[in-house]
């Protein structure tokens, strides 16, 4: 608690100071008042300094109005100082300004704390703006950046980082020297004039060698089959599995895959069956031929493929 300390000189009628050493069982008190000078209960006694000065310590929050009144031995009795108003004393909360420990919460009132040197945490959890203390980075220093992290807009990142966990770009990009990275390949597989038998078409024409899933799948002909059905299906092998013994990722044509009979020079795009995307360290891509065609040319699959 701030207090002050009222020091207050009291002279009795002749000019003699009011003192124990003039005055037998001399005293002096604190009454709370109003400004009319009705008084009320006892607020505290004075300490004699000497030579007729009083003290007594006013606590904060007890700011008002007071009489001040003295006792002797003589007059037995308690009576206000003669030609002395009821004062007002107002002691306001305020911060010690040569330090001190805080008992509760500062409110700023959207005032702002300024000229600080150090600021010092108790508690790794204590936040500035919402941020634990413990979560706050050195932006000049060598930082480590772990968990889930969100940059978006222009980040530019300079020096020596080390970026763990996961790290999500906007719209899936990264940019490094002017040249935006992807978490894309494509594999491309082509048939020229051939490719019109199954044993040309079947084969493993991609081994995984991480977890990847297949997010796209496109192709075209250069000239449509015209007699028979005949189809080309993407499928995923794992294990020991072969061409054509693996699980079918197009739903194209009645789970099928893509129909060779369709226009020529039409791109047809790929429906993929979710269950059969995902490519574990070790599976492969495959293409198998359903039924071998005679007028196939210039067959071209494109696959989509993200590394997760």
């Amino acid at each position: 608690m701030a207090n002050i300390t009222w020091q207050k000189k009291i002279t009795q009628t002749d000019g003699t100071a009011f003192s124990s050493a003039n005055e037998a069982g001399a005293a002096v008190r604190l009454r709370n008042s109003n400004s009319a000078g009705a008084n009320s209960s006892a607020y505290g006694t004075f300490s004699e300094k000497g030579l007729g000065y009083w003290y007594i310590d006013i606590a904060e929050a007890d700011s008002g109005y007071f009489l001040v009144q003295t006792f002797t031995t003589a007059t037995g009795t308690w009576a206000d100082v003669a030609g002395l108003d009821p004062i007002q004393i107002n002691v306001e909360k305020m911060l010690q300004l040569s330090g001190g420990t805080m008992s509760g919460d500062i409110a700023m009132g959207d005032k702002s704390v300024t000229g600080v040197d150090t600021i010092t945490f108790t508690d790794v959890d204590g936040t500035i703006a919402g941020i634990a203390n413990k979560n706050l980075v050195d932006k000049s220093a060598a930082e480590t950046l772990s968990g889930n992290n969100t940059f978006s807009g222009n980040c530019t990142f300079s020096g020596t980082n080390t970026v763990t966990g996961a790290t999500n770009f906007t719209a899936d990009k990264l940019k490094i020297n002017s040249i935006i990275m992807q978490p894309y390949i494509y594999i491309t597989h082509s048939f020229g004039t051939y490719g019109r038998e199954t044993e040309d078409v079947n084969s493993v024409i991609f081994i995984s060698d991480d977890a990847w899933v297949v997010v796209g799948a496109q192709c075209i002909t250069g000239t449509a089959e015209t007699t028979g059905n005949s189809y080309i299906q993407l499928e995923r092998l794992s294990g020991v599995e072969v061409a054509d013994a693996g699980d079918d990722i197009l739903t194209n044509n009645a789970n099928l895959g893509f129909n060779v009979r369709a226009t020529a020079g039409t791109v047809q795009t790929g429906t993929l069956n979710s269950s059969y995307v995902t490519l574990a360290d070790g599976d492969r891509l495959g293409l198998v031929l359903s039924a071998a065609a005679t007028q196939l040319t210039g067959f071209n699959i494109t696959i989509k493929l993200k590394r997760v």
